[in-house]
């Protein structure tokens, strides 16, 4: 399946430079730092220039200078070296780079494209020089995908999407501040982020996508021999994320619904008016699972992430080890609780992590659509809620971690995956929330 970028309903796709507040293509924080880098570089060369009393005007203009001379060399020696992709010169290599411009709306201004002998680099690059925007192709990193060809569609994608970001410009101004380690850094995620999307909109699936970053990780040949789940999973976790220590308590959503002006969720028989408010709040959908996390400024964790931190930094079977024991959660073994009743939050020892009630007490909500390939077919730490993908089965959200209730005590394995309508309302459903770093 192909992810279009469309700029509108009529289905018309947005040329470089347009894009809009809600582009699905641009990671959500690009344009603010965009805005803070560039602010504060002027700010920086206005001090410098002051500062200075002008001298460093000068060094400014030997400079572009010096850039204007090796650069074109750099482009001369890329139009003597390389291979200008066209219909005559690797026409399969074209066609894929005329359908990755047209995918993101650049035919109006398509750049030079060119395929150069790598000389075992594994890579790309976008550049710029005189308004004229050049994309390269690096021989090895197309090799590396001939099993896979539509991996190199993502290569090409990512590196317009600097060309339709405007990306190769606008350096020089924020030049001052990108040396910051925690702005530039930031500025600079940002924008790879927005290219992967742009990448993966090019792809026919995102496997294919999430192969070809592979190929980068593991190299031309290695790569084709790593699990791609594993590697999934591993690659969800660079981005970092914090976890609620424990499910939401009753406590917690009440002042939510009362500052919200919304009604509590019908109190089940086993916690009467909401007596214990030290327990987990229950009965309540995934929409007002969503709702809450949202307004405490976090959003609900990917199924992924759940798991990697349910298991708290175990492979065992339970997050406790490999043998079942009663005293470790309210689960259907436990004599106290097990098919009783919820327990106040925090009852059992905490996880690795530090985490408490990850499996047993209630079966807690996540972003994820259920499907039971969603571990292969799933964007990188992205949950399942691409419509076309999916459209069969979004009457089934993702539940995990096991409930009080629960009749079957594998159900409490930090593995175990099940699903249920995002509108129910179960006596053994809550949920917790968690945010991206």
């Amino acid at each position: 399946m192909r992810i279009q970028y469309t700029a509108s309903t009529a289905g018309t796709a947005a040329p470089s430079g347009e894009t809009h507040l809600n582009d699905p293509l641009v990671h959500p924080r690009e344009r603010t730092l965009g805005t803070i880098t560039l602010v504060l570089g002027l700010i920086g060369w206005l001090v410098v220039v002051v500062g200075t009393v002008g001298i460093a005007l000068v060094y400014l203009l030997l400079g572009f200078l010096f850039y204007l001379f090796a650069h074109s060399a750099l482009i001369s020696w890329l139009r003597g070296n390389g291979v200008l992709l066209s219909a005559q010169q690797l026409p399969d290599l074209r066609d894929r780079f005329d359908a990755c411009c047209a995918t993101l709306g650049l035919d109006r201004d398509k750049p030079e494209a060119y395929l150069l002998q790598g000389g075992g680099v594994l890579n790309a690059f976008a550049t710029r020089f005189l308004g004229r925007n050049y994309v390269v192709l690096l021989s090895d990193i197309v090799d590396a995908m001939k099993a896979h060809p539509d991996g190199i569609n993502f290569y090409i994608g990512h590196e317009l999407g600097h060309v339709r970001m405007n990306h190769l410009t606008g350096k020089l101004w924020r030049a001052p501040v990108l040396w910051l380690p925690l702005l530039g850094a930031a500025y600079s995620r940002a924008k790879e982020s927005t290219c992967d999307r742009h990448g993966r909109a090019c792809c026919e699936s995102p496997e294919s996508a999430a192969r070809a970053m592979l190929a980068l990780a593991a190299g031309a040949d290695r790569w084709r021999q790593v699990d791609l789940p594993a590697f999934e999973a591993q690659a969800s976790l660079t981005r970092g994320f914090w976890m609620s220590r424990g499910p939401v308590t009753v406590r917690a959503y009440r002042y939510f619904a009362l500052k919200r002006a919304l009604p509590m969720p019908k109190p089940p028989n086993n916690n009467p008016n909401w007596a214990n408010d030290d327990h987990p709040i229950v009965n309540v959908t995934w929409m007002q699972a969503r709702e809450y996390c949202a307004w405490v400024g976090g959003r609900l964790p990917t199924e992924a992430q759940w798991e990697y931190a349910g298991r708290g930094g175990s492979e065992s079977i339970y997050p406790w080890g490999n043998d079942r024991q009663p005293d470790m959660a309210n689960y259907v073994d436990n004599p106290r609780w097990g098919r009783k009743s919820t327990s106040p939050v925090g009852s059992f020892p905490e996880n690795g992590f530090g985490l408490v009630d990850m499996v047993g007490n209630v079966w807690e909500w996540v972003s994820d659509w259920f499907d039971d390939e969603a571990y292969i077919r799933r964007p990188i730490n992205e949950p399942t809620i691409d419509p076309e993908m999916f459209v069969n089965k979004m009457d089934r959200r993702v539940v995990r971690g096991g409930s009080w209730n629960g009749s079957d005590a594998s159900w409490v394995r930090p593995s175990f995956r099940f699903h249920a309508a995002p509108t129910s309302r179960g006596y053994a459903f809550g949920f917790r929330c968690a945010k991206s770093r």
